[in-house]
């Protein structure tokens, strides 16, 4: 038995090959004779990519540290890092067409409950930030086909995602604007980066902030203490 939701998931897996859709269509009877599209999901591997989610938020909030963790996890399952990597780069990729089309279901494999997360995280990403993660995965993908220490190499990645500062891209500066305006927009402080201009050695009390550490406004030193009362 197979139910209509699965048939289209089956029919978009196979992207129009009749062949590769019936192969599909076999793994998924090996599970079970009932084939849903959790069915369907399980046996191609789609189904349990929350990390993908995960990883996602840490990069809009700009956190690396939580992107390592996540990393570090799934390192120590076994996960390979180079097929992650593609998988983090096709699901920017899915939220760039939720971004771009008015019918992104008709373009995105994926389960229907993971089409309302991906709405949720292109609402709060600019295509601009989207373009420039995706240009960012796809040159540490080129790299980690080329390197022995993938976990090295795919951290490096994320924290160049989570850290704007890092990339000096067109896309990247409007990634730091538009992180900035929604600061301000919430109400965060926002730090200006301008010099510290307190003065280094205290003022004395009752002179100008000019006449410091012995240098009075003319640039002449004060000449030293000669022990006698002033008055």
């Amino acid at each position: 038995t197979l139910t209509e939701e699965a048939a289209e998931l089956i029919a978009r897996l196979a992207d129009g090959g009749m062949r590769d859709a019936l192969s599909i269509l076999d793994q998924c009877v090996a599970f079970s004779d009932q084939v849903d599209a959790a069915i369907v999901s399980s046996a191609v591997g789609i189904a349990g990519r929350e990390y993908l989610f995960r990883l996602t938020d840490a990069v809009k909030q700009q956190d690396a540290s939580a992107a390592l963790q996540i990393i570090d996890t799934l390192y120590q399952q076994s996960k390979d890092l180079e097929r992650l990597s593609a998988e983090m780069i096709q699901h920017f990729r899915d939220i760039m067409i939720v971004k771009a089309s008015k019918h992104p279901d008709e373009l995105i494999h994926c389960l229907p409950d993971e089409i309302e997360q991906l709405r949720a995280q292109a609402a709060t990403l600019s295509m601009a930030s989207v373009l420039s993660y995706i240009g960012i995965l796809q040159q540490g993908l080129e790299k980690l086909s080329r390197t022995a220490n993938k976990r090295l190499e795919f951290e490096m990645c994320m924290i160049r995602l989570c850290t704007p500062g890092l990339n000096s891209s067109i896309e990247g500066l409007q990634e730091r604007i538009e992180a900035l305006e929604r600061k301000v927009k919430a109400g965060i402080p926002v730090q200006t980066g301008a010099a510290d201009v307190s003065p280094s050695v205290p003022v004395r009390r009752g002179e100008p902030p000019a006449k410091q550490a012995g240098t009075p406004a003319s640039g002449h030193p004060d000449p030293p203490p000669t022990g006698k009362d002033p008055r």
